[in-house]
C-alpha cells in the first residue's frame, strides 16, 4: 500500500507543483506581454503625435513673419459685470513663437498679451500623448491628439489638439483647467500660399470669468522683417512661462 501510494502520491504532488509552475509562467508571460503591448502601444502614441506636431510646426515653413489687419469682439462677464468692447488694429506674428496685437482703444493686458490670438503647440516632451480616431472638422480632416500632463505643475488637466494631417493646420485647441476651460476654433485661408487665421473664436470659463472672444483677420503682408523689439518683453515673459 505505501509503496504502491507512496510513488503515486509523490507523483501526484509533483504534477500539482509542476501545473502551479506552468500556471504562473503562463500568466507571468501573459502580464509581459500585456506590459509590452501597452508599451508599444504608448511609444506609437508617442511617435504618431511626433509626426502630427512636426507637421504642425513646419507650417508656412518659408514665411519669416507676417501683419494683418484684426478685428476684436468681446462679450465677457466679471461677475455681475458685463464687457462687451469692440477693437481693430494690427496682429504680427515672426517665428518661431512671437505674437503682438496693436489695437486701438484696448485694454491693457490685450495689448501686453498678443499670443492670446496665435496657436501655440505645448512642449511635446511634457505630455503624455494620446492620439485618437480621426475625425471631421469644418469638411476636412483632422487627428484630436489628447495630452495629459506628465507632471501638473498648475492647473491644466488636459490639452486637446485637433490637426489637419495634410496641412498642419490646427482648427481647434481645447484646454480643459481644473476648474474651467478655454476653447479656441480657427478658420484658415489660403493667402499667397500660406495658410493663415481668418476668423478665430476663443470661449473661456472659469468661477469668477466667463468670456468670450472673436477676431477676424485680413489684408496680410508677408515677409516684412519685422524686428524682435517690435514685440516687447512681454514674449520674453511669455517664452520663460512657457518652459516651466
Amino acid at each position: 500500500m505505501y509503496q504502491e501510494g507512496g510513488p503515486l502520491g509523490a507523483g501526484g504532488t509533483r504534477q500539482s507543483e509542476l501545473a502551479r509552475v506552468g500556471i504562473g509562467g503562463r500568466l507571468k508571460v501573459k502580464s509581459a506581454i500585456v506590459l509590452l503591448l501597452m508599451l508599444s502601444g504608448s511609444a506609437a502614441a508617442q511617435d504618431a503625435s511626433e509626426v502630427l506636431f512636426a507637421k504642425a510646426r513646419g507650417l508656412n515653413a518659408s514665411m519669416r513673419d507676417s501683419s494683418a489687419n484684426i478685428d476684436v469682439a468681446i462679450d465677457a462677464n466679471f461677475g455681475f459685470i458685463p464687457y462687451r468692447p469692440k477693437m481693430n488694429g494690427k496682429y504680427l506674428f515672426k517665428r518661431p513663437d512671437k505674437h503682438k496685437v496693436d489695437l486701438q482703444n484696448a485694454p491693457g493686458y490685450l495689448k501686453k498679451y498678443g499670443n492670446v490670438f496665435g496657436v501655440h503647440l505645448p512642449q511635446l516632451e511634457r505630455y503624455t500623448a494620446k492620439v485618437l480616431e480621426p475625425s471631421e472638422l469644418n469638411g476636412r480632416q483632422v487627428q484630436k491628439v489628447e495630452l495629459k500632463p506628465k507632471v501638473k505643475v498648475s492647473d491644466i488637466d488636459r490639452i486637446d489638439l485637433y490637426i489637419d494631417p495634410e496641412r498642419g493646420t490646427v482648427p481647434k485647441y481645447d484646454t480643459i483647467y481644473s476648474q474651467g476651460h478655454l476653447y479656441v476654433d480657427i478658420d484658415f485661408v489660403e493667402d499667397q500660399g500660406y495658410w493663415v487665421f481668418k476668423h478665430m473664436k476663443a470661449e473661456f470659463a472659469l468661477p469668477s470669468i466667463t468670456a468670450m472672444a472673436t477676431a477676424d483677420y485680413s489684408k496680410y503682408e508677408f515677409n516684412q522683417n519685422l524686428s524682435d523689439s517690435v514685440f516687447g518683453w512681454m514674449n520674453e515673459v511669455y517664452e520663460l512661462a512657457r518652459r516651466t
